[in-house]
């Protein structure tokens, strides 16, 4: 769970990066003027509040599948306790997470023009 929760995470900042025309984050508005540093790079719900057509894109979704998927992602991505857990987790939990993460690593990628 844990490596798939960082791509969305990577996902994200690299969103964020194209949108802005920037290579480097630390030159992006969200780490100059909103203060996305450090451990808060980890907070998806920060990532998203500086992402408007991702934002957009899971209000709009008429099928509600961007917006569970966001909700499964966001409510278990735990960067610090997944990637230092020494247990095993629920495998269905861990299938809905990656499932979700699918879903939203592919609208971020979309968005960017990757696929």
């Amino acid at each position: 769970m844990y490596l798939s929760g960082y791509a969305v995470e990577c996902a994200f900042i690299a969103l964020i990066c194209y949108a802005e025309c920037n290579n480097n984050f630390k030159d992006t508005s969200a780490f100059v003027s909103n203060g996305i540093t450090g451990s808060t790079m980890h907070q998806l719900s920060r990532l998203l509040s500086v992402s408007p057509s991702i934002q957009t894109a899971i209000s709009a979704d008429m099928t509600q599948k961007l917006r569970t998927a966001w909700s499964i992602v966001a409510s278990q991505w735990k960067y610090c306790q997944l990637r230092y857990y020494n247990k095993d987790g629920n495998k269905d939990d861990a299938e809905r997470f990656v499932d979700a993460v699918r879903t939203l690593h592919a609208l971020l990628l979309r968005q960017q023009g990757e696929i």
